[in-house]
């Protein structure tokens, strides 16, 4: 990744500065507040209730420092995306020190080719694919999986899952910080939740949210 290794070499903080709407979804507070924040306050990968997919790479910055060139790096991460199909630079933020550029994918392939190829090693997965809670669970061939429930941390009956509606579901394959946008109510694997919409996930992990 061309501007990751540009922040790397010591101008790290000059993201992209465009306001608060990322492709129709409010930015809620900017990083701050309840529920699921969006942009994020940490490089992750983000699924909202469409299943659309999003990854966000965040550095900290010196306010005092006026040497970062926004828009050299505003270039070169948008010629970065259109090199590749499926992905598309999203409007981000840069304030109160923290700089913040986020990528939206047409489809995990997508994601899981970029991050690799850009070197984004926050955000690479083998394979993330977002789904209805019927498709997963319908979709896994290990029916003896056990199940979580994230609010009483106590193993809950696959069944009593499927009876459920409204429920989303994405499957990741790999080591990542993951970031739902709504709560985060069963999961399967080895998962750390973090927060109530963050989850430390590695190797095959599963996680519901609403």
């Amino acid at each position: 990744m061309r501007y990751y290794r540009w922040m790397k070499a010591g101008r790290r903080s000059a993201l992209l500065v465009t306001g608060c709407l990322l492709t129709g979804i409010w930015l809620t507070g900017c990083g701050s507040g309840s529920g699921s924040a969006f942009p994020p306050s940490q490089s992750l990968i983000y699924v909202d209730d469409e299943g659309t997919l999003y990854t966000s790479l965040v550095e900290a910055y010196d306010p005092a420092d006026t040497s970062y060139d926004v828009q050299e790096l505003s270039q070169m991460a948008k010629q970065e995306a259109e090199s590749y199909t499926g992905v598309t630079l999203s409007d981000c933020t840069m304030e109160d020190g923290m700089a913040r550029v986020i990528y939206q994918y047409s489809d995990g392939e997508a994601l899981v080719q970029f991050t690799k190829e850009t070197q984004d090693e926050a955000n690479q997965v083998d394979s993330i694919t977002a789904m209805t809670v019927m498709e997963g669970l319908a979709a896994r061939t290990d029916q003896d999986g056990v199940w979580t429930d994230a609010r009483k941390g106590q193993e809950v009956d696959r069944e009593k899952i499927m009876r459920q509606n409204k429920l989303h579901m994405v499957a990741i394959d790999g080591e990542a910080t993951i970031q739902t946008e709504g709560a985060i109510r069963y999961y399967s694997g080895e998962v750390n939740l973090t927060d109530t919409n963050v989850a430390e996930v590695k190797g095959q992990a599963y996680l519901i949210y609403r």
